[in-house]
């Protein structure tokens, strides 16, 4: 015949309980070390607006950040939206904390964007400057003109 220790069994799930809780809670930012600010100012400089630190755009930052996303990946979204709609007058005004920020969905989609941007651009290899060949042609194009200009002097 088969006994079970229901007190034991309980304490131990009691137990593990508060081990689970413990380190979820642990694994979950602080309020106070989420920085705010410094979200909505990047925000700010990069758009060229004026948003406040208040409690409806923290609140939708905090969502975010307990969603898994990092102040990293919101100076993704922003540098990278800011870019794409800036100098566009039909989205230009969607460059704010509800539009980037609002939605889970939303913001995984534009961060996926920006990081698939990043690696295009990486990936581009373009000439950075003239080569020497370049440059040594454009040197005595610019000495010939010079010659000319002062020969009549």
């Amino acid at each position: 015949m088969l006994h079970f220790n229901f007190k034991s069994r309980q304490k131990n799930f009691r137990d593990n309980t508060t081990s689970i809780n413990k380190n979820h809670s642990e694994a979950e930012p602080k309020e106070d070390s989420i920085h705010y600010k410094k979200i909505i100012n990047f925000l700010n400089e990069k758009a060229g607006r004026d948003f406040k630190d208040v409690e409806g755009n923290r609140k939708l930052i905090r969502a975010r950040i307990h969603d898994g996303y990092s102040e990293h990946d919101f100076a993704l979204v922003i540098d990278f939206k800011c870019k794409q709609w800036l100098n566009d007058d039909k989205m230009e005004k969607y460059l704010r904390p509800g539009t980037l920020f609002g939605s889970s969905k939303k913001f995984d989609q534009y961060l996926d964007e920006a990081k698939q941007n990043r690696k295009q651009q990486a990936n581009t290899t373009e000439p950075q400057g003239l080569s020497v060949g370049e440059g040594s042609a454009r040197a005595a194009n610019y000495l010939a003109k010079l010659e000319k200009q002062y020969e009549g002097d």
